[in-house]
Formats: structure tokens, sequence, C-alpha cells
């Protein structure tokens, strides 16, 4: 006599892989829900002259990377002296501007970093309450 005992694992899979996609999915949507903050974070921080360098900050394309939700902030406020062309952004953040003191109260030379430094738990949460969101959204949780 014999008796077996069989379990279907495909429905198993097919709600693992929709787990996974909604990670994935609510990951990027929190991803930029982080970035528009850190962006605007960075903007108050900037120094600022003729403010092109505060509207420079801009966000590159969220990108999925070897499993990795990668988001990311650039700065070029290029400047035409006579010497030639100048990466203000570059200058100020990557430079120290050259040692020189900021004009105005309550900017920072590292606008895109210590934004990120100073609220990376805020920033993160943004990502974890959209996988949270997605999750419920397809009825897994």
């Amino acid at each position: 006599m014999s008796i077996t005992l069989d379990f279907d694992f495909d429905k198993f899979l097919r709600a693992f892989e929709d787990a996974q996609d909604a990670v994935t999915e609510g990951a990027i949507a929190g991803m930029h829900d982080a970035l528009d903050r850190w962006q605007a974070d960075s903007r108050d921080v900037a120094p600022i002259d003729k403010g092109t360098l505060g509207q420079s900050i801009r966000q590159e394309p969220v990108k999925v990377e070897n499993g990795e939700i990668v988001g990311e902030l650039t700065a070029n406020a290029i400047e035409v002296s006579r010497s030639g062309r100048f990466n203000y952004a570059y200058y100020i953040h990557e430079n120290d501007a050259g040692g020189k003191k900021l004009r105005h109260p309550g900017t920072v030379k590292k606008f895109l970093e210590d934004p990120l430094r100073n609220n990376e738990s805020e920033y993160e949460r943004l990502v974890e309450r959209q996988i949270e969101a997605e999750i419920k959204r397809r009825g897994l949780a």
C-alpha cells in the first residue's frame, strides 16, 4: 500500500513572484518620493548667489541594478567667466569652496551630502511606506 502527499508549489511560487514584484514597484515609487524630498532639502541648504546652484540640483532616473534600487541627485551649475567654463556646484561641494566661507546663514558647502546624511532614516521610511502600500494594494498582506 502506498499513500502519497502532493503539494502544488506553483501557487506558492506565483505568490512569491507577486510579492517580489510588489516590493520592487513599491521601492521604485518610494525612491521617487525620497528623491523629491532630498532634492527639496538640498535646494534649501544650497549656497545662494545667483540661484543657479539650487536650480541645477536634478534627479537622475531611478535605476534597478543587481537587485538594488538606485536614486541619485546631481548638481552642475556652470558659470562662464573670462577664464572659461567653471562648475560652481563642483567647486562648492567637492573643493570646499576653496576654503572660503559661505555668505548666507543656513547654507552648507556639502548641499547634497549633508541633507542625505542628516535625513537618511526619513528617506528610508518613505521607501518602506511605499513598499508596504504596494503589498497591501495587491492584497499580499
